[in-house]
């Protein structure tokens, strides 16, 4: 993974290569939870799950 990650308590956030795709893939304790096209989406979710 690329130094892109971002810290939100247990989950996070990083673009990572998904099949030819590149995507916001949101893991929570190093396992894939969801992925987004875009990073806001990815950071909107998180937002709404921890609320």
């Amino acid at each position: 993974m690329l130094p892109s990650k971002q810290t939100t308590d247990s989950f996070y956030v990083a673009k990572e290569t998904h099949g030819n795709n590149k995507v916001w893939v949101v893991r929570q304790n190093g396992k894939f939870v969801t992925a987004f096209r875009k990073r806001n989406e990815a950071n909107l979710w998180i937002y709404h799950r921890e609320k």
